[in-house]
């Protein structure tokens, strides 16, 4: 009877040694992995994806174009990763304590399905971003231009040469320190220098990399105002059920976390990554969670900027397109004695435009708040195509037997084929067609005239003044 007492102790002292064990990976409550330990996350967060996680690896692989000397590189690059803008560090600071010590609350209680790994890097998680560091270019987005220009010369050698000369290069940013600082990041990568310095554009007259912000009717119909179908998506069935899908997650009550909340949680998850790739508050979502957020900013960015927007959203980069056109068609000449390297730094709102002008990257059918699941494999993904540190890339070659020149583009480090073409490598003359004319004539002033569209900035003097109108008619 004492052995079998000792075993049944024995017993029940290794099942409660198990169950301590178990205790220290994962909460009673929880199903499923730990983000803690999860070997692939799901990385893809929109525009403030960070540009290794999704590259292309095509750039250095591809050989050369047999008979063809490359004769000019233009580059458009949107500047690498940063720190968050003043908004959502407000809002970091504002909302994200209380709503740590919640969850943790909610562990202890045994609410919680987050593991006891994630939970402990959330107990650890302090906020540390400053509102001096906001928008400012971060470490790893110097390095993300830095390794670009090493891989392009890896890819050219021949055209990107390592010495420096000012007139093989002309190289342009916005204002913006982020965009500086990325052209001297490319620029030591390319020629390990740190004293080259890019010329940038005036403030809020940029009408070649910052033209959203010089276009007033732009500004007026389309910058800054609700896009109707994200707003039908977040108040969507999907959504809602995303929100308490988390909720359950963390062990809140229902219906408890605001989508103020739930967004800066996904921000502070996404700007730790890009910053330390210590990101705890990212474990409040699933993949699936995250695919709808994804979905949520990819119609805002469509609707905005590409496709689903006005047309003049997408014409308002004709000075840019003349630009492009008109170094590649003259660098194709064998007559050409100007700059072989044409660089320019920019944001996303310069590079998805620019993009949609171009015909790149368009779905059959327009994204909308209720087609995600039919739109999964979009071609209009931001996560892909302008994650930071986004970049389209053109070569113009001269080839042997023949005078007409021809040209190769990268999206990402990805070769694409532009429309019209039937190749990576296509003729010069295919690729301009149909964006040629458009971009000669550009008439900046004209597209962006604010009663193009009918529309008036309706300033607080001219409101007044309409009302005062109205009450006299009324009164007679």
């Amino acid at each position: 009877m004492g052995v079998v007492s000792g075993q049944i102790c024995l017993m029940h002292l290794v099942l409660f040694s198990l169950t301590v064990m178990c205790g220290s990976l994962v909460s009673p409550n929880t199903t499923g992995l730990c983000h803690t330990t999860d070997p692939a996350p799901y990385r893809h967060y929109s525009t403030k994806t960070l540009y290794e996680d999704v590259r292309g690896t095509d750039l250095v692989q591809r050989q050369s174009v047999q008979g063809c000397e490359p004769s000019l590189f233009y580059l458009l690059a949107r500047h690498g990763s940063r720190y968050p803008s003043d908004d959502d560090i407000v809002a970091m600071q504002t909302l994200l304590p209380g709503l740590r010590d919640r969850i943790i609350q909610m562990s202890v209680k045994g609410t919680s399905r987050l593991c006891a790994s994630d939970i402990a890097r959330l107990k650890a998680w302090n906020f540390t971003i400053s509102l001096e560091e906001e928008s400012e270019l971060a470490t790893v987005g110097y390095q993300e231009m830095f390794s670009l220009a090493q891989r392009f010369h890896t890819r050219f050698p021949s055209l990107l040469k390592r010495n420096y000369s000012r007139q093989e290069v002309d190289v342009m940013s916005t204002y913006k320190s982020r965009t500086q600082d990325s052209a001297r990041g490319f620029l030591e990568g390319l020629y390990s220098r740190k004293d080259i310095q890019p010329t940038f554009r005036e403030k809020n007259k940029d009408r070649l990399l910052r033209y959203s912000s010089a276009c007033q009717r732009y500004q007026n119909e389309v910058d800054d105002k609700p896009v109707v179908e994200h707003t039908k998506f977040t108040n969507g069935s999907i959504y809602k059920q995303m929100i308490a899908d988390v909720e359950e997650r963390l062990g809140l009550q229902e219906n408890s976390l605001r989508k103020d909340e739930l967004f800066t949680m996904y921000r502070m998850c996404v700007y730790d990554h890009v910053l330390s790739n210590n990101a705890p508050w990212c474990a409040a979502f699933s993949e699936a969670d995250l695919r709808v957020i994804e979905y949520s900013e990819d119609l805002e960015y469509y609707y905005t900027y590409s496709y689903g927007a006005p047309d003049f959203a997408r014409d308002q980069t004709c000075e840019l397109l003349k630009d492009f056109f008109g170094y590649v068609r003259n660098g194709s000449s064998p007559d050409y004695n100007g700059p072989r390297a044409i660089l320019r730094f920019g944001h996303s709102q310069t590079l998805q435009p620019f993009l949609a002008a171009l015909g790149l990257f368009k779905d059959t059918v327009h994204l909308t708040a209720l087609n995600m699941a039919d739109e999964a494999d979009r071609k209009w993904k931001t996560s892909i195509i302008a994650p930071f540190g986004a970049n389209i890339a053109f070569t113009v070659y001269r080839c042997q037997g023949t005078t007409e020149p021809k040209i190769q583009t990268f999206v990402n480090d990805n070769p694409v084929n532009l429309p019209g073409c039937s190749g990576y490598i296509c003729e010069l003359s295919k690729a301009l067609q149909g964006r040629q004319k458009f971009a000669d004539t550009c008439d900046f002033d004209t597209i962006c005239n604010p009663l193009a569209g009918g529309s008036v900035s309706l300033t607080p003097y001219l409101f007044i003044t309409l009302l005062s109108c109205v009450l006299v008619f009324m009164l007679g």
